[in-house]
């Protein structure tokens, strides 16, 4: 028997009900709605706050029915009379027109329903309004205006002890510090979000944030740090069973592994990832093949890799993925750069580089640059291979002078030694062409005279790499005289300063000029310790690292007569006057970094001699 209902309460419910059971669909009958609400207020009330769950239920994941359900809650709402109702039904629809970067838009009913909750004393409202209306902003990269927003929204949070609002604000200030490129401060809020979350259980969220510290320890390339995060975040994906990020964590985890050349993590991890329940979506695809690609070109099974990129390529096309696209297309043009496949090098680097301008990524754009030039020029095409590396050359100073040091560091050759290998390869291209017709004018004319022409082309070459040797030691020679003149004064001071070695103050008051773009001049006592890289050096002090294009044994002979810093390792001088610590095989320096001791018993004698002299004179 089916038991008579004739209460309205029930009637509304049951219009509501037949609509869930019928998929959710947009069919609540809003005008047969209307006319059961006349007598029952209260019921009423409760009929908006069911569309509203259905609003807030559809947001993520089907906005059409969200901004349905958010609309006849907002007409049934106006209908009442009941103000904070309406606010919510705004504030509803607000949310998913700023998912669609409908900005304007979504502000407009944010700012009414802002008004409502604040004339209303609505405070935790009105405090998840605010931080949303900033959030709008973010979408329109106006981080000025996004964070007066959000440092609002943190205060109410703040005298509310809304603990899912803190950790809501503070993540999106930590996104715009991650957006402008000052990665500890984005660190420090990521962390206090993190923090804020596992106090309010939302181990989701808590999964999303490390994730996203994951990536920003590996863009600073302490892959340590980022497999760290990204191990607590798969966890975190697991827990809430988030098996779609589980995969994206799970893609990181190898590209991760791969970078420290972890290659048997590596490829445990693509193993989970194959045997995945929940399959990847074309965009994760695109990725995982191309860190195969990556993880079988480091092993030199280059056909495999050729394989795997083209699979790479395919899907990144299928799924509309520029960033997998390009580095499909970079990653195999190196790899025939390798193995001498010149021609489809050169169609799959100008491809790269294409989507790389369109990116504006100007470390990939220097990046393609190069392995453009490289294709030209084992075709011959020595014109364009040229005119790609002068590019190149120009992008790579420029990228320099920027300060992002660490990106260009994985392009691996260095500035002068590229200068003089494209002096030499114009050179070579230029005499190429000239045998050709030299060799084509005298075989038509005399044969007899190949001989002699032979012998005055060689002894031109030899002339040629005469003249671009000189031009070379002539350009080290002139930056060698600079530097020399910017240091005369040092050099005078330092040789009276070796007469007197306890003027230790008046040595560490002096300043040295680097050779840098800009002609820095540091004090002797600020320097920590000189790291050598190569053809360059990096001069560590207590607030910052700065680079210069010389090479250690410079620094080496120029301080020698301060008595200040001591060489403890073909790559490190240390100042005595910045130890704060040491062991058989290191020394600890004020700021807590680590500078390493030579294993070679005559070195290591040295400066453990040298550091009990100066323990022993108490200087």
């Amino acid at each position: 028997m089916i038991p008579c209902c004739t209460s309205r309460p029930f009637w509304i419910a049951f219009f509501i009900l037949c609509n869930i059971g019928f998929g959710f669909s947009q069919l609540v009958n809003v005008d047969s709605l209307k006319l059961l609400l006349k007598p029952s207020p209260l019921h009423n009330i409760e009929s908006v706050e069911r569309l509203h769950g259905l609003a807030a239920h559809y947001w993520r994941i089907k906005p059409d029915s969200s901004i349905y359900f958010a609309e006849q809650a907002l007409s049934l709402a106006e209908i009442l009379k009941n103000d904070r109702l309406v606010g919510i039904s705004k504030y509803l629809k607000a949310n998913v027109l700023s998912d669609r970067q409908e900005n304007a838009l979504a502000r407009q009913l944010y700012e009414e329903a802002i008004t409502i909750f604040r004339n209303g004393g609505v405070q935790p409202n009105l405090m998840q309004a605010i931080a949303n209306y900033g959030v709008t902003f973010i979408n329109e990269n106006n981080y000025q205006e996004a964070e007066k927003w959000l440092n609002q929204s943190l205060e109410m949070a703040q005298l509310q002890k809304n603990i899912k609002g803190q950790a809501f604000s503070l993540g999106n200030l930590g996104l715009i510090a991650d957006i402008r490129g000052d990665k500890k401060q984005a660190i420090a809020l990521y962390t206090q979000t993190i923090k804020y979350y596992e106090q309010s259980g939302d181990w989701g969220r808590v999964a999303v944030v490390n994730h996203n510290i994951g990536a920003l320890y590996s863009n600073m390339e302490d892959q340590k740090s980022a497999i760290n995060h990204t191990l607590l975040a798969c966890a975190g994906y697991r827990r809430v069973k988030n098996f779609k990020s589980l995969n994206n964590g799970l893609l990181n985890l190898i590209y991760y592994y791969k970078e420290t050349d972890s290659l048997e993590q590596a490829t445990r991890y693509i193993s989970e990832v194959e045997q995945t329940t929940y399959p990847l979506n074309p965009a994760q695809k695109a990725l995982f093949w191309l860190l195969k690609g990556h993880i079988a070109e480091k092993n030199k099974n280059f056909p495999l890799a050729i394989d795997l990129l083209d699979s790479c390529i395919a899907q990144a096309k299928l799924a509309n993925s520029p960033i997998n696209l390009h580095n499909g297309q970079a990653t195999l043009a190196r790899i025939q750069l390798t193995q001498k496949q010149y021609a489809p090098a050169l169609k799959n680097a100008l491809s790269a580089l294409d989507i790389a301008l369109k990116m504006s990524d100007a470390t990939s754009i220097n990046l393609d640059q190069k392995f453009v030039a490289k294709a030209y020029e084992g075709l011959g095409n020595a014109a364009e291979a040229v005119r790609f590396y002068s590019a190149y050359e120009q992008g790579r100073d420029t990228l320099y002078t920027q300060e992002t040091f660490q990106a260009v560091r994985n392009i691996e050759e260095k500035y002068e030694t590229e200068k003089k290998e494209r002096m030499i390869q114009a050179q070579r291209a230029e005499i190429a062409e000239q045998r050709f017709g030299l060799g084509a004018a005298i075989f038509m004319v005399l044969l007899m005279m190949v001989a002699v022409i032979w012998l005055y082309t060689s002894r031109k070459i030899r002339q040629q790499k005469l003249v671009a040797e000189q031009m070379a030691n002539q350009l080290l020679q002139e930056q060698k005289d600079q530097l020399q003149m910017a240091n005369t004064e040092l050099q005078e001071s330092l040789a009276k300063a070796a007469e007197h070695a306890t003027l230790t103050q008046e040595v560490s008051d002096m300043v040295i000029n680097l050779s840098n773009r800009d002609k820095t001049q540091l004090r002797l006592g600020d320097i920590l310790y000189i790291e050598s890289k190569g053809n360059f050096v990096h001069l560590h002090t207590a607030s910052e690292r700065l680079v210069d294009w010389q090479l250690i044994n410079h620094y080496e002979t120029l301080l020698a007569p301060s008595n200040l810093f001591m060489r403890t390792h073909r790559s490190f001088l240390v100042n005595r006057l910045h130890v704060s610590g040491r062991r058989a095989t290191e020394i600890t320096v004020s700021n807590g970094h680590k500078v390493t001791i030579a294993s070679t018993p005559s070195t290591k004698a040295a400066v453990h001699s040298w550091l009990d002299q100066w323990v022993q004179e108490g200087i």
